[in-house]
């Protein structure tokens, strides 16, 4: 009895000093589906619609796990590095890249946007959304479709490369190759020892 007590409350000790697990902040309306379309190209991921301006310093750790669902770990970088070399002021419903101080993009990209007076947001005003999205060889205008009032960009990464996808010849080689090493692996089990 007196182990069983003794296991329970080193139990309890270890659950208890484990650390809480960070969580992305909830939404205020999920564009994991619906919002993949929002942006010409359209999107990949989406993260997002986050009532108020979370493009800012004060809501960068919730920046870092709301790209970590997208697929982006960017947990050794600061906030003072995006603010002063990837965040740049826009306005209107597009943005060009390569002009106006905005960097070309390619590849594999994720951003973020803060729409300040959004048209029929979903937040109903002002919010911010996260994309990731192939911007392929080099991306020259990006529009954001149905909500307007842009106001301002992070580039969070972009240059990635883009998945390649195998030929069928590279499958099938493959595939044959499994094959032929199963074979000689079966073959093998059924070799007998004989003795002279």
């Amino acid at each position: 009895m007196n182990k069983l007590i003794a296991l329970a409350l080193a139990s309890g000790a270890v659950v208890a000093a484990a650390p809480a697990l960070a969580a992305a902040p909830d939404p205020v309306v999920d564009c994991s589906v619906s919002g993949l379309d929002d942006i010409t190209p359209a999107a990949l991921a989406c993260a997002g619609y986050y009532s108020g301006n979370y493009l800012r310093n004060p809501q960068w750790d919730d920046q870092v796990l709301i790209l970590e669902d997208l697929g982006l770990d960017i947990s050794g970088q600061s906030w003072s590095y995006f603010d002063d070399n990837w965040k740049f002021d826009v306005s209107g419903n597009s943005i060009t890249f390569g002009s106006g101080g905005i960097p070309t993009i390619s590849g594999m990209t994720w951003i973020g946007l803060h729409v300040g007076g959004g048209q029929n947001f979903p937040t109903g005003g002002q919010g911010s959304v996260f994309y990731r999205f192939d911007a392929g060889d080099g991306l020259g205008t990006l529009t954001f479709n149905d909500y307007g009032a842009l106001s301002s960009l992070v580039i969070y990464a972009t240059g990635g490369d883009t998945p390649a996808v195998p030929e069928p010849a590279s499958w099938a080689m493959m595939i044959g190759g499994l094959g032929l090493a199963g074979a000689m692996l079966r073959g093998r089990s059924r070799s007998a020892v004989s003795f002279s």
